[in-house]
């Protein structure tokens, strides 16, 4: 074992009580997005704990009420586009490493929330943007050769940039890092041979309370868009819809005797997709809802019946947790971070690979059109959900910080 991995396994020794002085980078501080509303949440939790200094974005800053301190560092731009957010990506990681690390005295350690800085003490990984890029050509477009040696460079931009932070980030010595799951934790060791006792598989925290089944909000949701309370929904949260397998599930739909609806929450290109409906005759079964307030989420997950997840690729993938705390099934593919959080036939499914269109059917028109079957795996789906539950894994997460305080300190002394 390593000097760096033996620190960091042994406990910690940071005095009792002890505040730590910390800097926690990301661009966005809001609620617009799935890292940012993590940032957001662990931010607003944190600052209980810790004196913390957020380095983010002044731009389109949400308010908190949290007693947070923010240090403003801004791109040279923003917004949509290839390039502009490949410069904007860039030149915020350069300008929050350079503050960062020019106040260094000023902080026990550096946070960085996924790729925002080229150096760090402490890193929450949500993917390894070059183990992704192989996931995504063997699995998306296999037969692409060109476009898969220029994706980054001419395609992705933004990739180019992601892999030259990657490199630096975890090059020796490695920081502490936080993993959602054990295939990023896997990346990290084959990719960038980072050990893995510097790596902490610590899952996306959930709001379970809010998240709980709501009857009223089934019947109201369900009578909003006119559908009655017995009729099989199948719910599909997430924008990337390729990436996510929307196609697959839309072709299981199509595939199933027992005529299912499809509710679709994401705010990416749909045309193809309602062509694809169209073409296979199920258009009317068919729902495309549009993005959708996190805050309205719930009633969402109680008006539905199942949570599909066929993604070809994804990290984790929260909806289907979310789901499961909400009592209804989650049936996601084996190629999702969160196939970890489900046991296959007892609180949930697991497709084989992506899954395929006969596979979801074959749930569909089985187990999950017998409604005393789903309430069996419901109910033990919302006691595997606690386990995902924000305050019961936010412990870990404050540890991981004093952990990484060890580590560089450690590190300083020479140990």
């Amino acid at each position: 074992m390593s000097t760096d991995a033996a620190i960091a396994t042994r406990a910690t020794k940071t005095p009792a009580g002890m505040r730590l002085r910390v800097a926690y980078v990301y661009r966005t501080f809001s609620e617009t997005g799935s890292i940012p509303s993590l940032y957001r949440r662990l931010a607003e939790r944190l600052s209980s704990d810790v004196e913390l200094t957020l380095f983010c974005s002044s731009r389109g800053r949400e308010k908190s009420d949290a007693p947070l301190t923010f240090r403003d560092v801004d791109p040279v731009v923003s917004g949509s586009g290839r390039i502009r957010n490949a410069v904007e990506c860039a030149s915020f990681a350069t300008r929050a490493t350079r503050t960062a690390f020019r106040l260094r005295h000023a902080f026990d350690l550096v946070h960085s929330e996924g790729f925002a800085t080229y150096r760090a003490d402490l890193v929450t990984v949500h993917a390894v943007r070059s183990a992704e890029l192989e996931r995504y050509f063997t699995r998306i477009e296999p037969r692409a050769t060109v476009r898969r040696i220029l994706s980054p460079y001419v395609f992705r931009p933004q990739a180019a940039v992601v892999l030259s932070i990657e490199k630096r980030l975890f090059a020796s010595p490695a920081p502490l890092c936080i993993a959602p799951s054990l295939q990023i934790k896997q990346d990290l060791e084959r990719i960038h041979g980072v050990s893995p006792e510097l790596v902490e598989i610590i899952p996306y925290g959930i709001d379970t309370e809010r998240l709980r089944f709501d009857r009223e909000a089934r019947a109201r949701t369900r009578a909003a868009v006119g559908v009655p309370n017995d009729r099989l929904v199948v719910l599909f949260v997430g924008d990337s819809f390729l990436r996510k397998g929307l196609d697959t599930a839309i072709a299981g739909i199509a595939r199933s005797r027992s005529r299912p609806e499809l509710w679709i929450i994401g705010g990416d290109d749909a045309s193809r997709y309602r062509d694809q409906a169209a073409q296979l005759g199920v258009s009317d079964l068919v729902r495309f809802i549009g993005r959708c307030p996190l805050d309205e989420l719930p009633a969402w997950y109680s008006a539905a019946d199942v949570v599909l997840l066929p993604s070809r690729n994804d990290a984790w993938g929260l909806p289907p947790v979310e789901g499961m705390a909400a009592g209804r099934v989650a049936v996601v593919s084996s190629f999702s971070g969160c196939a970890e959080a489900i046991a296959h036939g007892a609180n949930g499914y697991v497709l084989s690979g992506a899954g395929s269109a006969a596979e979801i059917a074959a749930l569909l028109d089985g187990p999950l059109s017998d409604p005393a079957s789903r309430a069996v795996v419901g109910s033990r789906a919302v006691v595997a959900a606690e386990a995902f539950a924000w305050e019961a894994l936010y412990p870990r997460i404050l540890r991981a910080h004093h952990r990484a305080y060890e580590l560089r300190r450690s590190r300083a002394l020479g140990a």
